[in-house]
Formats: C-alpha cells, sequence, structure tokens
C-alpha cells in the first residue's frame, strides 16, 4: 500500500529521471556537474533520500525542471520500496545478504565489536573493471 504522498514523490521522481534521459545525462555526468556522489544522487532522483534546497535548486536547473519542483527533493521520504525486490537485479542483492549476510555480520562483529553499519551515513559506489564486472564500494559508519 503507497499513501497518497509518496505516490505523488514517484511520480515526480518519474519527472527526474525522464529529464535526465532526455538530456542525454548519465547519473555520473549528473554527479560530477554537481559534486556530489553519483549514488546518493541516485537515490535523491528515485525518491529513497533528501538533499537541501540549494542543491535541489541545482538539480531542478540542470534537468530544466522548474524550481516549484524543488521542495519534492528536500522532503523527508518513507525509504524502502517492496515492489521491487522482484526486479532481478534487485533481487540478486537479496541473495547475496542471504548467502553471505551471515560471514558479513561475523567480520564486522569480529573486527569492530558488538553493532551495526549505518545504512544512513554511508556512501556507497558502483564502478566497472575491464572484464565488465561490478565493483559495488560500502563505506558505512560503524555504531557500536
Amino acid at each position: 500500500q503507497i499513501s497518497s504522498a509518496n505516490y505523488a514523490r514517484q511520480i515526480i521522481s518519474n519527472q527526474f529521471i525522464k529529464a535526465k534521459e532526455s538530456k542525454g545525462l548519465t547519473y555520473q555526468q549528473m554527479a560530477r556537474l554537481l559534486s556530489v556522489n553519483k549514488v546518493w544522487l541516485t537515490s535523491v532522483l528515485h525518491g529513497q533520500n533528501c538533499c537541501d534546497i540549494q542543491l535541489a535548486h541545482r538539480i531542478c536547473d540542470t534537468l530544466d525542471i522548474p524550481h516549484e519542483y524543488a521542495n519534492e527533493l528536500t522532503s523527508i521520504p518513507l525509504r524502502g520500496n517492496q515492489s521491487i525486490i522482484s526486479d532481478p537485479l534487485i533481487y540478486r542483492f537479496n541473495e547475496l545478504i542471504k548467502v553471505y549476510g551471515s560471514s558479513l555480520r561475523g567480520i564486522i562483529q569480529e573486527e569492530f565489536g558488538d553493532g551495526i553499519m549505518s545504512a544512513i551515513d554511508c556512501k556507497l559506489d558502483v564502478t566497472k573493471n575491464e572484464q565488465s564486472r561490478v565493483i559495488l564500494r560500502i563505506d558505512g559508519k560503524y555504531l557500536p
């Protein structure tokens, strides 16, 4: 069940993404133009994170979107989307955690102690190497 506020945000997020695509910009190009992390920027455009009003205006300027939509990028979202779990690419991350989750937990707790890695104070990066392999980097704050 999706709330009307989240539905509206989803519609506006789609408009931002379509504007990016119609300008022929990649997430990487936009991130460089705006001097921000590409994964974080992508999550803002997809409605899963928020940004300050100055950056929201710069995003609107980059995509030729009226500033009246900037506030949508600054509101705190209801994070998570259950409907994407069935997406084949996203589901592989689910499988990855099912297979390696307990191992990652064991290593993190052995090296850091009893605690968790923040998903909010977290930086992500995605790159591609010469062999077309996906390289994911997660830099999360440890919380004891």
